[in-house]
This record gives structure tokens, sequence and C-alpha cells, in this order.
């Protein structure tokens, strides 16, 4: 039996060098592998800090491109608000000056249309009080000339006893 034994341990230390081996191999595979693994990651990191660098510097400067841009489109848009606001205080005094000109309930014309009618007033109560005092005279003027048509009457009834002519005047 001491040979069984000592051909199990031969097997057994023979299968241990050759584990050992194999461990060894995957382990130095192992290390390669994640050497270069690491080595990979490292420039893969490496890139990526480039490019995260590339993309800082690219966002910077688009940043401040847009930056400036934003501010030379603020100032245009200030200048533009500013020439607006002008025009429109410009505007606005037009029309205010329009509206002060334009007699909006047309007083003007109301007032000369009262002082019109006034006058037109003033001139009808004229006439008409010369108009009355006109017929009263003319009133006064008949009665005095019928007093003397009836006397120049009487005289030339005196003068022939009644001519034919005023006897025609007296029918009518």
């Amino acid at each position: 039996m001491g040979n069984m034994f000592d051909n199990l341990g031969k097997g057994l230390n023979d299968f241990t060098k050759q584990a050992g081996k194999i461990a060894g191999n995957i382990g130095d595979t192992a290390g390669k592998i994640t050497k270069d693994v690491a080595k990979g990651a490292g420039k893969i990191v490496n890139d990526a800090g480039k490019l995260a660098g590339d993309a800082g510097k690219m966002t910077a400067a688009v940043a401040g491109s847009v930056a400036q841009s934003a501010a030379v489109a603020s100032g245009e848009v200030s200048k533009a608000a500013d020439s607006m606001a002008k025009g429109t205080v410009s505007i606005a005094k037009n029309v205010k000056d329009s509206a002060d000109k334009v007699d909006l309930f047309n007083s003007k014309l109301r007032a000369k249309a009262v002082e019109d009618y006034n006058n037109a007033v003033e001139r009808y109560e004229n006439v008409a009080d010369d108009l009355a005092k006109s017929t009263q005279a003319l009133y006064d003027l008949r009665k005095i000339a019928i007093v003397h048509v009836k006397y120049v009457e009487q005289h030339i009834n005196q003068l022939a006893n009644t001519p034919k002519e005023l006897a025609l005047l007296n029918r009518n």
C-alpha cells in the first residue's frame, strides 16, 4: 500500500504543479489582460480628458461668441427701442398738436352761429321797430290826408254844385 500512496502523492504533486502552472499562466494572462485593459482604460480616460478639454474649449468659445452676439444684439435692440421711443414721443406730440387744433364740438362755429343769431335778432327788432313807426306815421298821415280830402271836397262842392268827377270818386 505504500507504493500506492507514493503514486497517489506523486500524482497529487504533479497535479498540484500543473495546477500551479495553469494558475500561474492564468495569473500572468490575467495580469497582461488587466495591464492591457488598464492601459486602454488610461488611454480612453486620457482621450476622454482631451475630448472634454476640447469640448470645454469649444463650449467656452461658443459661449463667448454667443455672449458677444447677445451683447451686440442687445445693443442694437436698445438702439432700436430708443429710436422707437423717440419716434413714438414725436408721433404722440404731433397727435396732441393735431388734436388741439381740432375743434371736436365745433365750439368756434357754434359761438359764431350764436353771435350771428344774436345780430340777426337785433336787426329784426330794429327793422320791426322801424316798421311799427313807419306804419304809425303812415296811419297818422292817412288820417291827416282824409281830413284834407274832406276839406278839399267841401271846398270843391262849394265852388260848383257837386262836379261829376268827384261823384265818381265818392262811390268807390
